[in-house]
């Protein structure tokens, strides 16, 4: 009762929204009749009244909200028996996500860049004005010179606690980012065989399916003495092929792909408190990178700081993430 209750409220709520043009209201009525609709098992009709929240409104405006859209349909899909689609939803989920967490970052940024280019400007202004004036009039430049050294000093704090803050931004992002490439995984991974060929359109779909599943399964991107001649022999094709592949697919070399998954693989152990034992080198050899400098260089320029610094925030943070 309370649940065709709640159905009648934000259905009656959605439609006086859609008429005022409050279209992210509208968008986050009809998740909210999903939620529910989910809560009562009637999954039909919570992935329809998704699709619906898809066709209005506009995904570079309303970016967070058509996120969550496609996180739960994929949810959905899972529980109507559907995990090619979950995958597809979840993949589509995690675009948004980070292009949401990207344009947030880069904005804060933004100002924070406006905002100290202003004062540093007002301070050489100031400076500049008091060169002209008398004696007494420099002993005031000094004590302005040092209110402006006392805020620059203050905004330097504040831009180092802004720079952690992102940094934490950066942590939780990849943090749940890995989690969501972790859940696809996991549905990826019952398919079988007959499963991959019948959902591949051609041959190159295949072997890309048969690629990530390989990926997956046996993780070779971990092996010492890893080559793409070893992959062409465990896929069954030629070396030509697989790198032609690899490029379209995964706009990247065969080499740059293994970094990217160590790189991943990294992030999930600098997470793992039971590692917290091992140093920050040990972790990047156990990910299978055989320099640590690589290892610095590559992390950094992926996640955007420092594997120690990674470590740190991910600390403060507890996201799990392993598949449910």
């Amino acid at each position: 009762n309370m649940y065709d209750s709640a159905l009648v409220l934000i259905f009656d709520a959605a439609r006086i929204f859609q008429k005022l043009h409050k279209i992210p209201n509208t968008i986050n009525a009809y998740l909210n009749l999903s939620y529910i609709y989910g809560k009562m098992g009637k999954y039909p009709e919570s992935r329809n009244i998704l699709l619906k929240a898809l066709d209005i409104g506009n995904v570079e405006e309303n970016r967070n909200l058509f996120r969550y859209a496609y996180y739960h349909l994929a949810n959905v899909s899972y529980h109507l028996g559907d995990p090619d689609a979950a995958f597809e939803y979840l993949m589509v989920a995690y675009d948004l996500m980070i292009q949401f967490y990207n344009d947030r970052i880069e904005l804060q940024i933004n100002q924070m860049s406006a905002q100290y280019d202003l004062k540093e400007k007002e301070a050489k202004i100031k400076e500049e004005a008091q060169k002209s004036r008398t004696y007494w009039l420099q002993l005031n430049f000094l004590f302005v010179i040092f209110l402006i050294t006392t805020g620059l000093l203050m905004t330097l704090i504040f831009l180092y606690r802004f720079k952690n803050r992102t940094y934490k931004k950066l942590a939780e992002q990849n943090l749940k980012a890995l989690k969501l490439e972790k859940q696809a995984e996991h549905y990826f991974s019952k398919l079988t065989g007959s499963g991959i060929k019948s959902n591949g359109d051609n041959q190159p779909d295949v072997l890309a399916m048969n690629l990530k599943k390989f990926m997956i399964e046996e993780k070779p991107y971990l092996w010492s003495d890893v080559s793409l001649e070893i992959f062409c022999k465990k896929l069954n094709t030629n070396r030509t092929y697989l790198s032609k592949l690899i490029n379209d697919h995964y706009q990247m070399g065969f080499y740059d792909l293994l970094f990217e998954y160590r790189i991943r693989t990294a992030v999930e152990f600098l997470n793992n408190t039971q590692l917290n034992h091992i140093s920050v080198e040990g972790i990047g050899e156990m990910a299978g990178f055989k320099s640590n400098s690589n290892f610095y260089k590559r992390f950094k320029k992926s996640i955007g700081m420092t594997p120690m610094q990674f470590r740190e925030q991910a600390k403060n943070l507890d996201i799990q993430t392993n598949p449910v």
